[in-house]
């Protein structure tokens, strides 16, 4: 079976080591050659999206500064709860408090921010689809890149905290820049709720 470059290194860091693992992939569920198939196909993906077991956002290999950028995220979404409605964030139950305090700059060190920097500069945050894939899936959505997965909630509130607070970086304001899709998308979906903000992303 053919397959791209790219699909291939996401299939060695998808698989279980010890078990089958059953994935729904359109590069190979789709007769990519048929265009009859295709057009029909694509008209059913927010529906593939929708009743997903779990949908896994694959964001490329894993490298030095990709795998430490997701730990990060996924440390920090841990540190606090998010309400999307007031904006407002408070200390997980067994969170560190500086990390729900606006006013303390999230402690990161240069080398760390271009981290998360990079991550979220990679295609996939670039793709027209990116609110469909995430914006439909259920709430066990996880984010990987390599091997390294974090849930997608974890994801989200650390998207909230770095935008919310200073950041003593040198390339801060073009790191916000990058980071506004993902808020306003993780925002609008809790705000909405997931059942009704994939209604409104079918309709």
């Amino acid at each position: 079976m053919e397959a791209t470059q790219n699909l291939a290194a996401a299939l060695v860091d998808l698989r279980y080591p010890a078990e089958p693992r059953v994935l729904w992939i359109d590069a190979i569920c789709i007769n990519q050659k048929d265009k009859s198939e295709r057009s029909s196909q694509v008209a059913r993906m927010a529906d593939i999206y929708r009743l997903a077991d779990r949908v896994v956002v694959w964001l490329g290999p894993g490298d030095a500064g990709g795998g430490e950028a997701l730990s990060l995220l996924g440390h920090i979404g841990s540190q606090i709860e998010v309400d999307w409605d007031l904006t407002r964030m408070r200390c997980a139950e067994h969170g560190e408090p500086s990390w729900a305090d606006r006013n303390v700059p999230a402690r990161l060190e240069g080398g760390e921010f271009r981290a998360i920097h990079d991550l979220v500069n990679r295609s996939w945050f670039e793709r027209l689809w990116v609110r469909q894939e995430i914006g439909l899936a259920n709430e066990r959505a996880i984010i990987m890149c390599g091997t390294e997965a974090i849930d997608w909630w974890q994801f989200s509130n650390a998207i909230f905290c770095i935008c919310r607070k200073p950041r003593k970086y040198d390339k801060a304001g073009e790191l916000k820049r990058c980071l506004q899709l993902l808020y306003y998308m993780a925002r609008d979906r809790q705000h909405l709720g997931w059942q009704r903000y994939a209604n409104t992303l079918r309709d």
